[in-house]
C-alpha cells in the first residue's frame, strides 16, 4: 500500500477525515475521539498564534511520529473565501501529493479532516510524518561563517528546491529558508505549502515569484553577499547563459528592494492588531494596544500618572501633550506616559489619520522592526469620551539629549578621542536610518537621545516618531534637511573640521556623498532655524 494513500473516509462529528488506512486506528483513538481536547495538551504543543497550531504526537503501531496541523477560520468573510477556495489543509495535502509525485521532497500526509459549521468551514486539520533531526536552512545558514564550506552548500539547496518548483509549476507563495527543512540525511524538505497554487496560465510576475521571494529570505538572512552567492547557485541549477544572468542579477535585486518594503509595512502595521506579539481589546470606553509581554498595570501607571500631574511633577506640559516618569514599584525600571489632548479639529480627523499617539505607537514600533532606536513602546490607550489618548513607553535610563551629549565634550579639557567617536557613531546612526528608508520631518538635537558611557558604544533613540515617515527612498533634500537640523543645534559647539568630519563619517557609513553645495545649503537652512551661531559662521 502507498504511504500516499488517504483512502479510508471517516466522519466524526461535524469534521469529515480522509485518513491512511495503516494508521486509522491509532488516529481514530489518540486524534479524532479526542479532537476538542488537543490544543490544551500543553505538552504536544509546538507552536501557537490566532490562526494555527502545530502539535506532536509520538505515533503507535504502523503510524509513525506525526505533526498536526489544527488551522482555524475566524470571521465571516475568512470562512467564506476557504468554503469557496477549499480549507487549508485541504489544499495543503492536495500540493504535497503533487509535490511528492513531481520528485519534490515534502513531509508525507497521513490524515487530512474538514470541520463545518453548517456549509462553512471552521478549522481543517491536516497531519504529516515528523521530519527526524529536522533543522531549517535559515537556522543552519545564520550559524554558519562566511568562509564555512557548508554555507555554498546550503545555498546550493535552496537554489535547487526554487528551480524544482519553477519545473513543477507550482507557485508556493510563502517560500524562503524558515520553509526549507534539512533532515538528518541532509535531504532538503518543503514545508507549509498551504498558501501554493499552480496557475494553470502563469503571468510573468507569478513565473518569478519563487526565485525573488527565496531572494529576499537570504537577504534578509546573509545580506547582500548572500543573496549574489545564491543567483550563482541558481544560474547554475536553471542552465543560464551569463547574458540571462546579469538580467536575472538586477531583476532581482529590484525585487528584494520591493519585497524589502512591503515587509518591513506588514512588520510595522502589525501592532495595530492582535497577533503573536500584540494585544488589542476594549477597556472601559476605549480601546488598548499593548505588548503582550509588557509586564505593567496600566490602571495604576495612569492612576499614577494624573496624581502625578495633579501634584505639578510633570516632565513636559503643553496646550496638548503632558509627560510624566512613573516609577515601577518592586522593579528597578521605570516608564513615560505621555498623555494627548486632541483639538477638536484633530479629534474629527482621528478617524482617517489615526491619533497622534497611535502614529507615534505604530511609528515607534517600525523603527524597532528596521533596528533602529527609539524608546520601547507597551501600550497605547485611546479614549472614546474625550479623544484623549494615553502612551506608555520605556524610559530610557541613562540616555540625554544629542545636543547636551556634545556641549559637554565641547569644554576645555574634553577628550577629542571621545568627541570624534561620538560623531562616527551618530554618523552611522543617521546613515542607517537614511538606508532603511526613514525619514525624521523633526530631526534635531533634542529628538535624538544619546547613552554616553566610557570606553563602550555610543546609542542612540529616536524621539517625537509621529514625525517619522517609511517606504520610500530619502530623497537628497530630505537628507539635507535632517543633516541641517541637526547642525542647527550643535553647530555652537562643534568647530568646522568636526562637522566636516561628520559629513564624511555619514559617508563611509553607507551614507551618499555630501557635494560642497549641500554642504552649502546645509549652512544657509541651519542659519535660518534661527539658532545662536557663532558670528564666523553668519
Amino acid at each position: 500500500m502507498s504511504d500516499l494513500d488517504l483512502t479510508m473516509k471517516l466522519r466524526a462529528g461535524r469534521t469529515r477525515w480522509n485518513v491512511r488506512p495503516a494508521c486509522a486506528d491509532y488516529f481514530v483513538g489518540h486524534i479524532v475521539k479526542r479532537l476538542d481536547g488537543l490544543e490544551s495538551m500543553n505538552g504536544n504543543v509546538i507552536k501557537s498564534n490566532p490562526v494555527r497550531t502545530l502539535l506532536r504526537f509520538e505515533g503507535g503501531g504502523e503510524c509513525p511520529p506525526f505533526v498536526l496541523k489544527i488551522y482555524r477560520v475566524a470571521g465571516l468573510l475568512r470562512r467564506l473565501k476557504e468554503t469557496l477556495l477549499g480549507a487549508n489543509a485541504r489544499r495543503e495535502n492536495d500540493n504535497l501529493l503533487l509535490l511528492a509525485g513531481s520528485g519534490v521532497a515534502t513531509p508525507l500526509p497521513i490524515a487530512c479532516g474538514v470541520e463545518k459549521a453548517g456549509p462553512m468551514v471552521a478549522r481543517s486539520f491536516l497531519a504529516t510524518e515528523e521530519v527526524e533531526g529536522a533543522q531549517t536552512l535559515k537556522e543552519l545558514l545564520q550559524a554558519a561563517a562566511d568562509d564555512d564550506p557548508q554555507r555554498n552548500r546550503l545555498l546550493l539547496h535552496a537554489a535547487q528546491m526554487t528551480a524544482a518548483l519553477d519545473q513543477t509549476g507550482l507557485v508556493h507563495r510563502d517560500l524562503h529558508l524558515g520553509n526549507i527543512l534539512l533532515d538528518g540525511a541532509g535531504r532538503p524538505i518543503l514545508i507549509d505549502l498551504q498558501r501554493a497554487r499552480k496557475p494553470s496560465r502563469p503571468s510573468p510576475a507569478q513565473r518569478g515569484t519563487n526565485l525573488r521571494q527565496m531572494a529576499y529570505s537570504v537577504y534578509h538572512t546573509l545580506g547582500e553577499g548572500g543573496v549574489d552567492e545564491f543567483l550563482e547557485c541558481y544560474a547554475d541549477c536553471a542552465g543560464q547563459d551569463p547574458p540571462d544572468a546579469q538580467s536575472l542579477h538586477e531583476e532581482t535585486w529590484a525585487s528584494i528592494r520591493k519585497y524589502r518594503r512591503i515587509h518591513m509595512a506588514s512588520r510595522t502595521r502589525r501592532c495595530l492588531r492582535t497577533s503573536s506579539g500584540f494585544a488589542v481589546s476594549s477597556v472601559g470606553r476605549g480601546r488598548l494596544y499593548h505588548v503582550k509581554d509588557a509586564g505593567v498595570d496600566l490602571k495604576e501607571i495612569l492612576d499614577r500618572h494624573k496624581a502625578s500631574v495633579e501634584a505639578g511633577l510633570y516632565i513636559k506640559k503643553t496646550d496638548k501633550i503632558v509627560l510624566t516618569r512613573i516609577n515601577i514599584k518592586n522593579r528597578n525600571r521605570a516608564v513615560v506616559v505621555k498623555q494627548y489632548m486632541p483639538s477638536i479639529g484633530s479629534s474629527l480627523l482621528a478617524p482617517l489619520r489615526g491619533g497622534r499617539l497611535r502614529r507615534e505607537w505604530m511609528h515607534t514600533h517600525g523603527l524597532h522592526v528596521r533596528g533602529i532606536g527609539a524608546p520601547r513602546p507597551l501600550a497605547l490607550y485611546e479614549t472614546g469620551a474625550k479623544g484623549e489618548a494615553f502612551l506608555i513607553t520605556e524610559y530610557l535610563e541613562g540616555f540625554e539629549p544629542l545636543n547636551e551629549a556634545i556641549e559637554s565634550l565641547c569644554s576645555a579639557d574634553a577628550d577629542w578621542d571621545e568627541r570624534r567617536r561620538l560623531l562616527a557613531a551618530l554618523a552611522e546612526f543617521i546613515a542607517h536610518i537614511h538606508t532603511a528608508e526613514v525619514y525624521h520631518h523633526d530631526l534635531k538635537a533634542n529628538n535624538v537621545m544619546a547613552h554616553r558611557a566610557p570606553k563602550e558604544e555610543y546609542e542612540f533613540a529616536l524621539l517625537d516618531t509621529d514625525r517619522v515617515s517609511f517606504g520610500k527612498p530619502v530623497t537628497q533634500q530630505q537628507i539635507v534637511n535632517n543633516l541641517a537640523y541637526l547642525n542647527a543645534a550643535i553647530g555652537n559647539h562643534l568647530p568646522d573640521t568636526d562637522r566636516l568630519r561628520f559629513m564624511k563619517y555619514y559617508h563611509a557609513a553607507g551614507g551618499p556623498t555630501v557635494s560642497k553645495d549641500q554642504i552649502r545649503q546645509i549652512v544657509s537652512l541651519s542659519i535660518q532655524r534661527d539658532h545662536f551661531w557663532r558670528p564666523s559662521v553668519r
